[in-house]
């Protein structure tokens, strides 16, 4: 399985302005506390901090909606957004201990979370085309990476009587059955991290 690695993201660009304003000095004074694991910022703490200062003020003067005015303040944005995005590659590039990348002040990836799978659900088992099969269906469960196709003709569903069909289907036909003879039928999901369910067992005999 591939492994998961922490980095930071660059969210930042969807910020409005006022917010992008204050994530921008948050990290520059994140980044100057954290000295010791990022020694050298690239671009300089004071280049991202004069075009701050820069914008902040260009955020006063374009609030009457003068076009020049929130032009000029569009350029600053995408200016501190081109530096910002400069120092995120670095901090990527530092360090992919979550603690320090935290310490940046940029956000960090979501890690991912496991998807508990259910149980297979809406089983239907049905005659075959052909003499000696049964078909078995249900609706597919999110998460499921495989299943397993189970079949039994012992009435006291003995675990150790399964005889297991693996597919990645949801319907398997069963064949080779002997005509007269009621087959108890199930599936289990298999998921990750070895997590199994099952669905519920339904019997049919044989045609």
């Amino acid at each position: 399985m591939k492994k998961f690695i922490r980095r930071v993201v660059k969210s930042f660009k969807k910020l409005n302005d006022a917010n992008f304003l204050t994530f921008g000095q948050n990290v520059t004074v994140s980044m100057a506390a954290a000295v010791a694991t990022f020694p050298n910022p690239m671009p300089t703490l004071a280049d991202i901090n004069a075009e701050l200062v820069k914008y902040a003020e260009l955020l006063q003067t374009s609030a009457s909606r003068d076009k020049v005015q929130v032009q000029l303040k569009n350029m600053s944005k995408y200016a501190l957004n081109q530096m910002l995005s400069l120092l995120a590659d670095y901090v990527n590039a530092t360090t992919t201990d979550s603690a320090l990348l935290a310490s940046s002040g940029f956000e960090l990836n979501k890690m991912p979370q496991p998807i508990t799978i259910t149980s297979p659900e809406n089983p239907v088992l049905s005659e075959g085309g052909g003499s000696g099969q049964l078909v078995f269906k249900f609706k597919a469960v999110k998460g499921a990476s495989s299943y397993l196709y189970q079949y039994t003709t012992d009435a006291t569903l003995q675990e150790s009587s399964w005889i297991s069909n693996p597919a990645t289907t949801t319907s398997y036909t069963f064949t080779g059955l002997t005509k007269g003879t009621t087959y108890y039928c199930r599936v289990m999901a298999v998921g990750a991290n070895q997590q199994v369910t099952s669905s519920i067992t339904l019997n049919r005999i044989s045609q």
